[in-house]
């Protein structure tokens, strides 16, 4: 959902990196294509105050990598997914039921 135009700086550094706009419709167009099994988060989560901490404020290159994933993850897709016609069943695939089953069988071993 964010690109690189978004205006939030150094607060938006995380890996893999934000991306273009033209790379967040392409991955939506293969979600609504169906090549996309699931919408998941690492959630790497860093908090205002140690993301940009001393020399980090402000400054993309020292301030840390990572923030939160999961709390935005399902109304973030349900809000853009919405937008886009991707149906209701589809996303609770995409963020639960697709996730959870490969979970399971890797655990299945």
């Amino acid at each position: 959902m964010l690109d690189v135009d978004a205006p939030t700086g150094a607060y938006a550094k995380v890996n893999p990196p934000i991306r273009p706009r033209e790379d967040v419709e392409y991955l939506w167009r293969v979600v609504l294509d169906g090549q996309v099994d699931w919408i998941v988060s690492d959630h790497a989560c860093c908090a205002e105050e140690t993301k940009a901490a001393g020399k980090g404020a402000g400054n993309i290159w020292l301030a840390k990598s990572g923030f939160g994933g999961t709390e935005y993850l399902l109304a973030g897709v349900f809000s853009e997914g919405r937008k886009r016609g991707l149906p209701l069943h589809r996303m609770a695939a995409l963020t639960a039921l697709e996730p959870g089953a490969a979970l399971w069988a890797a655990r299945q071993g």
